[in-house]
């Protein structure tokens, strides 16, 4: 209390961040799909929960297995936004299908998956590539011409098969 019988107690300001955990990425866009290779991109989440996002970790399930197993740990790596995928389990990549997730990190946590995952068949260089995105399912044969692409898809990134 001062002379004049009033509190005069002042306190520094307080700066206080409310944040959350972002939103989950888009799925992963299909770029190259070979025997050897899945290459992919993202876009960054809509909303990065009020804190930055500091990187990304991207997950692959290959069909009939239990788990998504770790691709991908760029948690502290937030400028990429793309990947070359070769193995699967320490392992070159076979003829088989693929589901991959991509999980969004910033100071409170992570994110919640890719709202759909891509899915996608890695087949040999004379065969065809099929993959589906948000339930659409689209084929390019080894020239490129599309095969049962759905009028739907249209907007769906190509495959192409090396």
């Amino acid at each position: 209390m001062n002379t004049a019988g009033t509190w005069s107690y002042e306190s520094a300001p307080v700066t206080m961040l409310c944040a959350n955990v972002p939103d989950g990425p888009a799925a992963p866009t299909l770029q190259l799909s070979a025997l050897d290779l899945i290459l992919l991109d993202w876009e960054p989440p809509l909303f990065d929960g009020g804190s930055p996002i500091l990187g990304y970790s991207v997950w692959i399930q290959a069909a009939g297995d239990a788990d998504y197993l770790l691709a991908y740990n760029g948690t502290q790596n937030p400028a990429t936004t793309s990947l070359a995928i070769r193995e699967y389990n320490g392992q070159p990549l076979e003829i088989r299908s693929y589901s991959i997730l991509v999980r969004a990190y910033n100071w409170v946590g992570v994110s919640p998956d890719t709202a759909v995952a891509l899915t996608l068949i890695v087949a040999a260089p004379s065969s065809a590539a099929y993959s589906t995105v948000e339930g659409e399912i689209f084929m390019v044969d080894v020239d490129g011409a599309h095969t049962g692409l759905a009028a739907s898809a249209a907007a769906v990134p190509a495959v192409v098969t090396l």
